[in-house]
């Protein structure tokens, strides 16, 4: 149940989703080359989470938004205009 929004974002970007459990997590954003472009979160995650981040230092265009932990990831393409 990830989700990001606004999608497409100029300034901030929302992430929420429920972890079930208690798991470490990293997300971070990767260009279109596979790039580490920024790390946004890196710790334990319980439950709700949900944050919001500034994406107005990325240059326009299209990114990967990765979530990982113990039970695998997620990917969403984010859109930074």
């Amino acid at each position: 149940n990830l989700k990001t929004f606004p999608n497409p974002a100029s300034d901030i970007l929302t992430i929420s989703f429920t972890n079930e459990g208690v798991s470490n997590n990293t997300l971070e954003l990767y260009d279109m080359q596979g790039r580490l472009v920024k790390e946004l979160y890196s710790g334990k995650i319980a439950g709700e989470f949900s944050e919001s981040y500034s994406v107005s230092d990325l240059s326009p265009g299209i990114y990967i938004l990765n979530i990982q932990n113990e039970k695998g990831f997620k990917q969403e393409r984010i859109i930074v205009q």
